[in-house]
């Protein structure tokens, strides 16, 4: 039963979005090339030793093919840049972050099924229009 909480909280916890604000992505030097684009941007938040993580890789994959041209999808290996990892506040992964005109405006935690995803590039999409 203690496990089911414990669950329930962390879900609660993971899907408002830890409790943090959002910080200024462009004050990193790798976002600022990431995000030097008026498209929406996916960013997945990985690690190589990460199960769910490779288990999420073939929808982001797919995601990159079906927005080309249309929104820049691309992956952080945290593993490798620590520091922006640190800097966007990704303490759990698979962490799946949304920018819009260069700022972090939604964050997803955990595997997410490729329709949540699409639904969150579309909505950014029409807000452009």
């Amino acid at each position: 039963m203690n496990v089911l909480r414990w669950s329930a909280a962390l879900c609660l916890w993971m899907i408002l979005g830890c409790g943090r604000p959002l910080p200024p992505p462009t004050e990193h030097p790798y976002l600022q090339t990431l995000l030097d684009t008026n498209q929406p941007v996916l960013l997945d938040c990985w690690a190589s030793w990460c199960g769910p993580c490779r288990q999420l890789a073939p929808v982001i994959d797919q995601l990159a093919a079906e927005y080309r041209g249309r929104a820049v999808v691309a992956k952080l290996d945290v593993d490798e840049h620590p520091d922006v990892a640190r800097h966007l506040g990704v303490s759990a992964i698979p962490a799946l972050l949304l920018f819009q005109d260069g700022q972090l405006v939604r964050r997803l935690i955990g595997v997410q099924p490729k329709s949540t995803l699409e639904t969150a590039l579309d909505e950014l999409l029409a807000k452009k229009s």
